[in-house]
C-alpha cells in the first residue's frame, strides 16, 4: 500500500516539535498561542504546504478554551 502522509505543523514559520498529526489541537489557549499556523504534508509524491491560518486569542486564560486546526 501507499505509505501514510507525514505532517509537520509550524507556528510563525517555526516547526512545532511533536506536532505530526493531521490535526493540531491547542487546549487551554493563552495569548502566546496566537500566531500564523500552517502544515507541511509529505508523501511519496512530494510535499505541499497548507494555506496559512491566523489564530487570534480573544479571551486568554478562559478555562476550557480549545482550538483544533485541520
Amino acid at each position: 500500500g501507499t505509505p501514510a502522509a507525514l505532517y509537520a505543523w509550524h507556528k510563525d514559520g517555526a516547526l512545532l516539535p511533536d506536532a505530526t498529526n493531521s490535526t493540531l489541537s491547542i487546549t487551554n489557549t493563552v495569548g502566546a498561542d496566537a500566531g500564523v499556523y500552517s502544515v507541511l504534508v509529505s508523501d511519496t509524491y512530494g510535499t505541499v504546504q497548507s494555506a496559512k491560518a491566523v489564530l487570534a486569542v480573544v479571551t486568554p486564560g478562559k478555562p476550557g478554551t480549545s482550538v483544533i486546526l485541520k
